[in-house]
């Protein structure tokens, strides 16, 4: 889940060592004796990597694996969250793969669609979340080829928030389960007509009208 980025995550991130966070890694600070994390993260890591081929950014990660330090951080009920281009904040409830690998695949998606892409809403809420859970390999909407399943019956895709706030408010609503899945399929269903290769124009120029999410006849 995308979000702007407030006190005192933001002072915490500028020094994670007053707010009691340790380096467990280049760029990752965790409570201390988080080490046994790395394997998850790498795992996440792993999972982005295989599909975009590579990295066009290493975000700053802040990993609280206690709710005592996520009350601290006056976390919400988001199991992570990231904050632009630059950094992913992670609540206990987060410390798995695929949640890392989601919130992994924003920042990607982000790093590519840049900061005005970002401020202007170049590339929808909808494509953004069904992308990172695609990406993600989510178990709840995802088989083990990296397909997404169930889609007979989703919702159009021009139903879905075009806009980060409005999909949060709506999954916060009790929504969010379907509001992912509705909008994974939205994505396979672009991914199946025009494949990989076709997410850097959509990344620079935007999605075109929804109507060319039908999949291609055959």
């Amino acid at each position: 889940m995308a979000v702007a980025l407030g006190a005192p995550r933001a002072a915490a991130f500028a020094c994670p060592s007053c707010y009691g966070f340790s380096r467990i890694a280049p760029g990752i600070h965790a409570e201390p004796g988080a080490g046994d994390l790395l394997p998850v993260l790498r795992e996440a890591q792993d999972r982005v990597a295989a599909f975009y081929g590579g990295f066009a950014r290493h975000p700053e990660i802040l990993i609280c694996r206690t709710p005592d330090c996520h009350a601290r951080m006056r976390g919400d009920g988001a199991r992570a969250m990231t904050y632009g281009t630059h950094a992913i904040y992670v609540s206990p409830r987060g410390l798995e793969a695929t949640f890392l690998a989601h919130e992994l695949a924003h920042i990607e998606a982000h790093a590519r669609i840049g900061l005005v892409g970002l401020v202007t809403g170049r590339v929808p809420a909808w494509f953004d979340e069904g992308l990172a859970v695609i990406i993600s390999r989510d178990p709840r909407h995802v088989n083990s080829q990296g397909r997404v399943v169930g889609c007979a019956g989703a919702a159009d895709p021009s139903t879905l928030p075009r806009n980060a706030r409005t999909w949060r408010r709506q999954a916060g609503k009790g929504q969010g389960r379907s509001q992912y899945h509705d909008a994974a399929c939205a994505v396979q269903t672009w991914l199946d007509a025009h494949g990989k290769a076709a997410l850097d124009a959509i990344f620079e120029r935007g999605l075109p009208p929804v109507s060319s999410l039908a999949p291609p006849s055959h």
